[in-house]
């Protein structure tokens, strides 16, 4: 193989993992049943692997902190270890609690940290199936 060889290799293109509108109903009422009423959602502009929210339940009385949960990352099937996999943990989402007074309007490093964790570390999964092989 010559060094123009990459040059015509035909890429197979990643269909992104995404959950089913069903999938989406069930989880939304989930959440709202667990956690409380979404009551906005960070969508991701531009996704190309998954497709990664991020639902915001403010604080109530009865539970003073913002929950930040993603919603999206569930959509890719994780490898996990022999040892675990009759427990059904190849599909997870994240979530962050945050004190109630929290600036979630904030563009601030000090203050939008958590979601950018969010993002990062659910992605981990993918980025790592990319270089085991």
């Amino acid at each position: 193989m010559g060094i123009f060889h990459r040059f015509n290799v035909k890429h197979e293109k990643k269909v992104m993992d995404l959950y089913t509108e069903r999938e989406l109903d069930e989880y939304e009422a989930y959440i709202q049943e667990k956690f409380g009423k979404c009551e906005k959602v960070l969508h991701e502009i531009v996704s190309t692997d998954i497709h990664l929210d991020i639902l915001i339940v403010p604080p109530t009385d009865d539970s003073p902190f913002y929950k930040l949960i993603t919603m999206g990352i569930g959509a890719y099937r994780m490898s996990v270890p022999k040892e675990v996999s009759g427990y059904e943990l190849e599909h997870t989402e994240l979530i962050v609690y945050l004190p109630e007074d929290w600036n979630l309007s904030s563009d601030d490093e000090k203050d939008y940290w958590p979601i950018r964790l969010l993002k990062i570390i659910g992605r981990i999964p993918i980025n790592l199936s990319r270089y085991a092989a």
